[in-house]
C-alpha cells in the first residue's frame, strides 16, 4: 500500500496543538486575584500547592469538598490533632460513598465529621468530588469559630466577623470555587474573629502554629493582617493610641498620619476625617470596608465591627457607626482603624484612639 504523503500544514497543526497542552500552564503563572495571599499563606505555613521543590499554588484547580476540608483543617492549625486519628475507616463507615475519600484527605474528613464540622449530605453520602462552593466553605469557617451559620448567608455572615469583604460575599456566595477563591477566604478568614472575640490569626500564635519570624514579618509588612494581632500580648508592637484630643497631635512618631480627626455625633456615629484622600470603596483596602474599623473595650477586647458607614465628604470624611454605641452602650473605647489605602495604593498607617462614649440623652435599649 502507499504511503501517504504528510503535507507541511500537518506539522503546523502538530505544532499548534503541542502549545495548546501547556497554554494552561502559561495561563495558571498569574492573573490571579489573590497570588500575594497564596504565598502569604504558604509562607506562614498555612498553604500548600502541589510541589514540595517550589512554589506551586495551582490556583486555577476547581475545588472539590475534601480538598475544601483539608484546607480548612490547615488554617486552623488542626492538622497535628487530625492526624492523631486512628479510627477515620470507623467515623467515615457512616457515608455509603466513603470509599471515594482519598486517602490523603481521610484524616482531615474524619477529623471534621467527629468534630462536628461536617454533617454531610442528605442522601447519607459525603460527595467527596462534588464542588466545593462558597456558602459551604464560609459555613465551615463559620462553624469552626463557633457560631451556627445559616447556610445560605454564610459568606455575608463571615464578612461581618471580619473576614472578607462586602465585595467578595457578593462574588463567592453563587460560586463554585476554584483554589484562587479558596486563598482569598482563608486568607481573610485569618482576621475573622470567634464567638470569644478572637483573631483566627491571633489563636495560631497562641497556639504556636505560626511561629515568632511569622508574626514579625506580619507586624512589619501586611498592615491588614497586623490588626488581628491586637491581642493583649501584641499590642506593644502596635502604635500606641493618642489620648485626650480627638486630632493626631502629639502622635509618637514621624510616620504619616492618616487620620486628622475623630469625633463622636450626638447619636454616637463616629466621624473619621483623614488627613488625604482615600480609596473610597467596599473592598479589602477601601474606606467603606466595615472590617477596616473595630473597636476594643476597656480591656483591649475586641467588641465589634463597623455596622455601616456612609461618605460625607468624597474620599475624606466618613461616618461609621457600631451597633453598640448606636444602641447605647457607654463608656471607654478604642476605636482602631486599619488596612485603607491612599489614592496612589498605598496602606496607610493603622490609628487608634480612645474616646469616651457619653450619653447625649436618654435612649431606650431595644
Amino acid at each position: 500500500m502507499k504511503r501517504q504523503k504528510i503535507g507541511p500544514l500537518f506539522y503546523v497543526y502538530l505544532f499548534i496543538s503541542a502549545f495548546l497542552v501547556f497554554v494552561p500552564a502559561f495561563a495558571y503563572a498569574d492573573g490571579f486575584q489573590y497570588e500575594k495571599e497564596a504565598r502569604i499563606l504558604n509562607d506562614l505555613g498555612l498553604y500548600r500547592g502541589i510541589s514540595e521543590g517550589e512554589f506551586n499554588p495551582d490556583l486555577g484547580a476547581a475545588l472539590n469538598r475534601e480538598t475544601g476540608i483539608v484546607m480548612l483543617i490547615r488554617i486552623f492549625g488542626l492538622e497535628t490533632e487530625a492526624a492523631n486519628i486512628t479510627n477515620a475507616d470507623e467515623i467515615l463507615s457512616k457515608f455509603s460513598d466513603a470509599g471515594e475519600i482519598s486517602g490523603w484527605a481521610e484524616g482531615a474528613v474524619a477529623y471534621a465529621v467527629h468534630s462536628g464540622l461536617v454533617i454531610g449530605l442528605p442522601d447519607g453520602t459525603f460527595g467527596a468530588k462534588q464542588p466545593l462552593n462558597g456558602k459551604a466553605y464560609c459555613s465551615l469557617i463559620l462553624r469552626q469559630l463557633g457560631y451556627t451559620p445559616d447556610y445560605n448567608q454564610a459568606p455575608a455572615e463571615l464578612a461581618a466577623k471580619g473576614g472578607i469583604s462586602p465585595e467578595e460575599v457578593q462574588s463567592f456566595t453563587n460560586k463554585d470555587l476554584i483554589k484562587d477563591d479558596l486563598v482569598g477566604i482563608s486568607y481573610g478568614c485569618l482576621k475573622a474573629n470567634d464567638i470569644e472575640g478572637k483573631s483566627v490569626l491571633e489563636s495560631l500564635v497562641a497556639l504556636g502554629v505560626v511561629d515568632n519570624s511569622g508574626v514579625e514579618t506580619i507586624m512589619a509588612n501586611l498592615p491588614d493582617l497586623r490588626s488581628a494581632l491586637a491581642g493583649p500580648a501584641l499590642t506593644p508592637s502596635v502604635p500606641p493610641a493618642p489620648t485626650g484630643s480627638s486630632s493626631h497631635s502629639g502622635h509618637p512618631d514621624d510616620r504619616k498620619k492618616p487620620v486628622a480627626s475623630l469625633t463622636q455625633r450626638q447619636d454616637n456615629v463616629i466621624v473619621v476625617c483623614f488627613d488625604e484622600s482615600v480609596v473610597s470603596s467596599t473592598n479589602r483596602n477601601g474606606a467603606k470596608n466595615l472590617s477596616n474599623y473595630k473597636i476594643l473595650g476597656v480591656n483591649g477586647n475586641f467588641v465589634e465591627n463597623a455596622a455601616s458607614i456612609s461618605e460625607s465628604v468624597p474620599n475624606l470624611e466618613f461616618e461609621v457607626s457600631f451597633d453598640s454605641l448606636t444602641k447605647g452602650n457607654y463608656g471607654e473605647f478604642t476605636v482602631c482603624i486599619t488596612g485603607i489605602s491612599d489614592q496612589s495604593g498605598n496602606i496607610m498607617d493603622d490609628y487608634q484612639q480612645k474616646l469616651s462614649i457619653i450619653p447625649f440623652s436618654i435612649k431606650t435599649i431595644q
